[in-house]
């Protein structure tokens, strides 16, 4: 049976030098991509007890706005070059924007959120961040921003995506030195397994994440540096146990109000604390890490 290298050769006679790209390959991985991101918002729907205001993240801004330097965003600010132009793509409320901006030249911002949106735009005034450039509110992959790109990076914005290899043409496409994404093995906004189950009695639908990600850029035959990051400790265990109750509630999608699956998660996050002395953890993402890549790669 042909390997696939060899089936990739074959594919790309005449050219010894080139990266191996598996069309086939990619539109498989791309198509379950899809099937996966699909899979979890159609259990999300199913199992919600609200529904989501129209921008949903609005009410998450401070989550997302600047603050501390943390290990991750150290490790991005590192890759800056002096001067360079970066795009941040679903920046948030400026939580890495805030830290570029005092390496680079410039920093475009853009999200799908006004309400994000807007939250950085103050923090950016109240800083006196001029170099940051908020872009207006837009779907993604965002359309050329005009000027030039040296580096287009995302943080844990890939998991929501539906169509992941326009996005990440998209974003190659404006990228004059390199792509840089911040991704985990699980997403950030879901919380752990067996806080869901708990909840739900049903496995929780993951969404896509590093594994995905570094298969489907192999079978595009780009080359990827990938930097683990370390995880932060446990935030949630600084939080009042009700605020870490509340925020867990949250990311299983539960009313305020008493309700038997509330009743469950709450059963589950107390056996947990008297078993721990601590709070859970709030999310399932146990690993990130920093990919980088060459945009030229064809």
């Amino acid at each position: 049976m042909e390997n696939r290298r060899g089936r990739l050769a074959r594919a790309n006679p005449g050219c010894g030098e080139c990266p191996l790209v598996d069309e086939a390959e990619v539109t498989r991985l791309a198509a379950r991509w899809r099937g996966i991101v699909e899979l979890q918002q159609s259990q999300e729907a199913r199992v919600r007890e609200f529904q989501p205001r129209y921008d949903r993240w609005a009410p998450l801004a401070s989550l997302f706005a600047p603050g501390d330097l943390t290990p991750d965003i150290e490790a991005v600010v590192e890759l800056v070059q002096e001067g360079e132009t970066w795009l941040d793509v679903g920046c948030g409320a400026g939580r890495f924007a805030a830290h570029l901006a005092t390496r680079a030249g410039t920093v475009l911002c853009n999200d799908s959120s006004s309400g994000m949106t807007e939250a950085l735009r103050e923090a950016a005034r109240e800083r006196s961040l001029d170099n940051i450039k908020v872009l207006p509110a837009a779907p993604w992959p965002v359309e050329n921003v005009g000027g030039d790109v040296d580096v287009v990076f995302s943080a844990h914005v890939l998991y929501f995506v539906t169509d992941i290899v326009p996005f990440l043409k998209g974003m190659e496409a404006q990228a004059r030195r390199r792509c840089v994404v911040l991704i985990g093995d699980e997403a950030g906004s879901l919380p752990p397994g067996d806080a869901w189950y708990a909840a739900h009695h049903e496995p929780m639908s993951r969404l896509p994440a590093l594994d995905e990600f570094t298969e489907l850029m192999e079978a595009r035959g780009i080359k990827l540096d990938v930097q683990d990051v370390p995880m932060h400790p446990n935030w949630a265990d600084g939080l009042d146990p009700e605020e870490a109750f509340a925020m867990l509630r949250n990311r299983c999608h539960l009313r305020e109000e008493d309700s038997p699956k509330a009743g469950r998660l709450r059963q589950w996050f107390d056996e947990q604390r008297e078993a721990t002395g601590k709070n859970p953890p709030l999310m399932a993402m146990q690993r990130r890490a920093i990919c980088s890549w060459d945009p030229t790669t064809p």
